[in-house]
């Protein structure tokens, strides 16, 4: 009987999370997705992006970089997350096309772009450009 209570109390706080949106299952549903990787720039294509995606860049720390963007949203939302691994860096949303910069000084050498869709149809070009003061080091 202490069981069945245990398992049905884990199973009410996983519910409440779950509506709360503090716990989430996400399946990444893409149809017709590509993406092409160089080492400083990303292109990602897509019919139907639902779900998250991680890009990663090796970059010299405390160095100075640009983080140019631009967005294209069919439909649906897109968000792009720059991380590195002591956090967040900055994050944007798109319910429709976006550009724009973000400059910042590499606190560790691997940083990421996080990709989430949901029922997205479009694309993104990023690329990490490091500053012209900093090309001589």
């Amino acid at each position: 009987m202490k069981e069945a209570i245990s398992i049905l109390l884990i199973i009410g706080i996983g519910i409440i999370l779950y509506k709360k949106g503090i716990l989430r299952f996400m399946s990444t549903k893409k149809i017709n997705y590509t993406y092409k990787k160089l080492q400083h720039t990303l292109t990602v294509r897509y019919k139907k992006f639902t779900g998250i995606e991680y890009y990663y860049f090796k970059l010299k720390k405390g160095v100075s970089y640009t983080l140019k963007f631009d967005v294209t949203v069919e439909e649906g939302a897109l968000d792009l997350e720059w991380r590195s691994f002591k956090g967040v860096v900055d994050k944007k949303s798109f319910e429709a096309d976006g550009n724009g910069e973000l400059t910042f000084t590499a606190s560790t050498r691997l940083h990421s772009v996080r990709l989430e869709g949901s029922d997205s149809k479009g694309g993104c070009v990023i690329e990490v450009v490091q500053n012209i003061s900093n090309q001589a080091n």
